[in-house]
């Protein structure tokens, strides 16, 4: 039990007070305050008292964001009453020539498999009021302040808050908030929610820009099966990239040199198929294919072979998530797509999000019964660009 008592409300705030609430979200971190020269770090200095302040003394001297939380890796994924950082990554320069840095928040919902509901978090106490819920050794949670992140832009869990603390935040939220204009309690609340806007937008914007992509790759690979194929019935199909993932190596071996109009040599690629086919009858591994297209997208260039790994399932009542290991010949592909395919029908996943060295993989598909997991499985095509 924590002997750390919470701050009174009634404590004045002070200028000084207000400076440190600016330079905590606005002000550029050392290694562009000191090595940068741009035109948003000119008018920011010109405009910001603790950054001249800075610039006059030792770097060993300058104010930094304390290091006092110890990152936590978690692999179950994000779960409400998480504190997590929001990544660095989207840090920069914005409006009002500032230099956002990220803060904090408190994980309020798990909307789905890429976003969630968060609330931001002031790592001090001075503008502390009734409406702001205090959490002991960090700061205090912001229910006027809620936004949607990504989880991929998430830095992972520093900390959490249990449950009448999280529901106490969520209530306190559905109500009216007022702050007297013009007031300290007023400009600093403006400022948290421009900060929390800046990042949010940001991760927004990137949801939407991996789904177009995601579609555009899985739209160019269809076209070339359409313009390409000659097996009878696939380019009528109603998912050809599931059709192909259903097929045999030894079919797709036969088929390829002169169904799909490539020269002899692609059905090198096809080599080491039997080796991989015996290694497939581990119940953890899955033959997976490749397909690469030229680097105008239009072509089939080649087609490649490989494993999938799974390593752990998550069967709910209505739900199958799926992570696994990818073959390291596969890592440079752009997009991976995946099917429970059973007799009655195919499940797509939705989504699949692979790691940043596309190494690891997570499928979930959602609104399936534990009847269809029973009797499906995994399904798995990647597609690469020649230029990838």
């Amino acid at each position: 039990m924590s002997t750390y008592a919470e701050p009174a409300l009634n404590r004045e705030i002070t200028q000084e007070d207000w400076q440190i609430a600016l330079n905590i979200r606005t002000c550029p971190p050392d290694t562009i305050l000191f090595k940068e020269t741009s035109k948003n770090l000119t008018r920011h200095i010109r405009s910001c008292y603790m950054c001249q302040m800075n610039l006059e003394i030792e770097v060993d001297e300058t104010w930094s964001w304390p290091e006092v939380y110890q990152k936590l890796e978690c692999d179950s994924g994000p779960e409400p009453g998480q504190i997590t950082k929001v990544s660095s990554e989207l840090a920069g320069w914005g409006p009002k020539d500032r230099y956002y840095n990220p803060p904090l928040v408190l994980i309020l919902e798990v909307i789905d498999e890429q976003a969630v509901r968060v609330a931001q978090i002031y790592p001090g106490e001075e503008f502390k009021s009734e409406d702001d819920i205090y959490l002991d050794g960090i700061g205090y949670a912001q229910p006027w302040n809620i936004y949607t992140m990504g989880i991929k832009d998430l830095e992972g869990q520093v900390g959490a808050v249990d449950f009448d603390i999280l529901q106490k935040i969520i209530d306190i939220s559905e109500k009216y908030f007022h702050a007297e204009e013009d007031s300290m309690i007023y400009l600093f609340r403006c400022m948290e929610i421009e900060v929390g806007s800046f990042f949010s937008q940001q991760s927004i914007s990137r949801l939407v820009l991996e789904h177009e992509e995601a579609e555009s790759v899985r739209n160019l690979v269809i076209k070339a099966i359409h313009n390409n194929a000659k097996m009878p019935g696939l380019e009528k199909s109603h998912d050809p990239l599931l059709e192909i993932a259903r097929m045999e190596m030894s079919e797709l071996k036969q088929a390829l040199p002169v169904k799909f109009g490539m020269p002899e040599s692609v059905s090198d690629d096809f080599k080491k198929t039997q080796t991989l086919a015996m290694a497939a009858s581990d119940k953890d591994s899955i033959q997976a294919k490749m397909i690469v297209l030229d680097d105008t997208g239009m072509e089939f260039k080649s087609f490649q072979s490989g494993l999938v790994t799974i390593m752990s399932t998550d069967r709910g009542d209505d739900h199958l998530k799926i992570f696994g290991k990818i073959d390291p010949d596969f890592v440079q592909a752009s997009e991976m797509f995946a099917w429970w395919d059973t007799p009655d029908g195919s499940f797509p996943a939705d989504p699949v999000d692979l790691s940043e060295d596309h190494s690891l993989f997570t499928a979930f598909f959602p609104e399936m019964s534990r009847q269809d997991y029973l009797k499906g499985r995994l399904m798995v095509i990647f597609v690469s660009m020649e230029s990838d």
